[in-house]
């Protein structure tokens, strides 16, 4: 499976979640426009990803958990 199998594999998985097209999730994260894709979340969910995006600290500390390095090797491959 190449790179782009993988990333389009993810973005259905959480289109499915945030009730969002995979093209609207991908042309929101390109545009910076999280906030547009975070509409259909409750008000809590929304607003725990916001400060995880604008946490370094928290982004880092929740890439370190054993869980996101799996999704990772498992979206990834391995890198």
């Amino acid at each position: 499976m190449s790179q782009n199998d993988k990333v389009d594999n993810l973005l259905e998985k959480v289109s499915k979640y945030l009730r969002k097209t995979p093209e609207e999730i991908k042309s929101a994260a390109q545009n910076g426009n999280i906030g547009d894709i975070l509409n259909n979340l409750s008000r809590n969910d929304a607003e725990n990803i916001q400060k995880i995006i604008k946490d370094k600290n928290l982004t880092e500390k929740l890439l370190s958990t054993k869980e996101a390095q799996k999704l990772v090797r498992d979206v990834f491959g391995g890198k």
